[in-house]
């Protein structure tokens, strides 16, 4: 694996982590909890698409 396919999957598995670790906070901020799943799902798009995979 290339290492800026790493460095892609790294950072759509931090949105990941920020994204569930808001979800279990009360108050929900759902702007915060959507925000980080459209970066997480961006993000994994880049590298199918334009990292190829790989």
């Amino acid at each position: 694996m290339k290492p800026l396919t790493k460095e892609w999957i790294k950072k759509a598995e931090e949105d990941h982590l920020v994204m569930v670790r808001e979800s279990k906070e009360t108050p929900l901020v759902a702007s915060a909890i959507c925000f980080h799943a459209q970066q997480c799902v961006e993000k994994e798009v880049i590298i199918i698409f334009v990292l190829g995979g790989s």
